[in-house]
């Protein structure tokens, strides 16, 4: 994802960097689905741009996971080896 803090593009969730990588791609944001594992910044801006979300959250025992996020994700994997169910 692309973000330049000195050339005024904020990171995520803020949605120019999703809509920077759609006008690369050349995709709808409607027929996209974003893969990553951070709430916050990937489910939110995601979903704020307009795509599908693909939340997977990380196996970090040492720390907690919303177990009622909102927004709600599109999708919730437990692994990303569960992605082609979603695809």
């Amino acid at each position: 994802m692309y973000c330049d803090l000195a050339g005024g593009v904020d990171p995520k969730p803020a949605t120019e960097p999703f809509d920077r990588a759609l006008a690369a791609l050349a995709v709808p944001p409607a027929a996209t689905a974003y893969v990553w594992d951070d709430h916050s910044a990937d489910v939110v801006g995601a979903h704020e741009a307009g795509l599908q979300s693909v939340w997977v959250p990380p196996d970090r025992p040492h720390e907690s996971h919303l177990t009622d996020p909102d927004p709600e994700p599109t999708h919730r994997l437990e692994s990303l080896t569960d992605l082609p169910t979603v695809l």
